[in-house]
Parts: structure tokens; sequence; C-alpha cells
């Protein structure tokens, strides 16, 4: 009987343990590998590609587009690649890369540091978030949220980013997804090179640590 009681108070540790070391912030995705397609249109026009691993905990996001924005004729190729800590954008040409904090992460930390009622209500605020407008894209639902001047549509349980659109002061542009692939994915896809140039950018990391405590003030609030 002790032997079982043991038993049970440590699995209840350990499950705790897991609990409270998941963030919320980060939904995830409902398959753990795959390719998200998409096109690109408006001032910008090209294409966009989503690699997903480990239902999405790494991502890398190749895009290939063409801005024609104020007659400009420009073409843009870049590399995204994402971890539950950080996010590297990568410049392809010069091998260089910006490494910035994952917001995701900066917001789990202060999370943490959050009264029990106030995560509650955090948690509250949080999911109400993503109630609204309901489009069906690439086969999943989604509900639109404003976020940082654009219209994104995610999918309705996950991160799954299923179309964006920016209209500002004549710039207008989409990107919506036209295929998903749910396959394994060869490993380099996931490898940053060896050499790569890490250009930090202590301005840039001042302003998400900014907004992270401002995302988290407003959801302590009554939205």
């Amino acid at each position: 009987m002790i032997k079982i009681q043991i038993f049970l108070l440590l699995f209840s540790i350990f499950t705790s343990s897991l609990l409270a070391d998941k963030n919320i912030f980060d939904r995830g995705f409902d398959f753990k590998e795959g390719i998200v397609h998409y096109k690109i249109s408006g001032s910008e026009s090209g294409s966009k590609t989503l690699y997903i691993k480990d239902y999405g905990k790494t991502k890398v996001i190749y895009t290939n587009k063409k801005s024609t924005f104020m007659r400009k004729d420009k073409s843009i190729d870049n590399m995204t690649y994402i971890t539950p800590k950080w996010i590297y954008k990568i410049d392809l040409d010069k091998n260089t890369a910006t490494k910035l904090p994952n917001l995701k992460y900066l917001l789990f930390k202060k999370f943490q540091d959050l009264s029990i009622d106030e995560k509650k209500q955090v948690k509250i605020n949080f999911k109400k978030q993503f109630k609204g407008k309901v489009e069906k894209i690439a086969g999943y639902e989604c509900n639109y949220k404003f976020i940082d001047g654009k219209n994104i549509c995610l999918e309705k349980n996950s991160d799954l980013v299923l179309k964006t659109e920016t209209n500002i002061l004549g710039f207008h542009t989409k990107s919506i997804a036209t295929s998903i692939e749910k396959k394994a994915l060869d490993e380099k896809i996931f490898t940053l090179s060896k050499n790569l140039k890490i250009i930090p950018s202590l301005k840039k990391e001042r302003t998400l640590y900014k907004k992270a405590d401002k995302i988290i003030n407003s959801l302590k609030g009554q939205l």
C-alpha cells in the first residue's frame, strides 16, 4: 500500500512538472511532420514554403517573392529557422543570420512569474482571441486574428497560419495556403550551416521584450 502511495505521489509530481513546462502560447500543429505551400500575391508575388518538424517545435520557412511596390522591381529570397526559444532570420546570399528570442518563449517566461489568479485570467483571455470570423482554407477551418497590422487566419486549434493579409498605405499583399503535405522530411532541411555568422540585434531584442510585457499585461486584464 505504501509503495502504491509513493508511486502515485511521484507520478503526480512528474505529470505536474510536464504540465508546468508546457508553453500555453505555443499551440503546435496536429501533424508531426510536413510541408505547407503558400501563394503570395498583390504588391508582392511569389511563393512561400513552410517545413514542419515535431508538431511545429521546429520550423523552416523559405520565401521567394518579387516586389513591385512603388514601381520597384525587387526579388527577395530569405529563410527563417524557428525553434521553441529562438528565431533565425537568414540571408542566404551572405550566410548571415539575425538571432532573436522567440516571442512565444518570452511570453511563457513572463507567464510563469504570474500569480495563480493571473495565470487563470491570461489563459481565459488567450483562448478568447481565437474566436470570430471563420474561413475554410486547404481543408482546415481558421479564425481571423489581427496581429502587427496583419489579418492572420489561424487554424482553430493550432498555430497553423493559413492566410495572411497586409494592407498599409497602398501596400497590399496576401499569402494563402494552397496545399499541405503530411509526410516525413529529410533531417537536412532543419540543419543550420556550421559557418553561419550570427549578427546580434540588441534593439530588436529590447523591442521584443517590451512587446511581451505589453501582451501579458493586456491578457491579464478583461478583454
